[in-house]
């Protein structure tokens, strides 16, 4: 059985991390009115290309960080 809670809510995000980010986003972009939904895709192909389960707020806020989601 898959551990689905996270293990952390921090990453260490660096050049490899936020590429890793980015190949989990092709192909979608986390706007508009399925957003949430978009964001369930992303979360669960980056989580895969780390190894390891963030929870996916942290996503949400390093976008935030780079991009003015709002």
């Amino acid at each position: 059985m898959a551990n689905t809670s996270p293990d952390s809510d921090e990453i260490e995000w660096n050049v490899n991390v936020e590429i890793l980010l980015f190949y989990a986003m092709m192909g979608s972009k986390p706007v508009g009115v399925s957003r949430n939904i978009t964001m369930l895709t992303i979360h669960q192909r980056f989580c895969e290309y780390i190894n390891k389960q963030i929870r996916s707020s942290v996503i949400w806020k390093h976008l935030d960080s780079m991009y003015d989601m709002a």
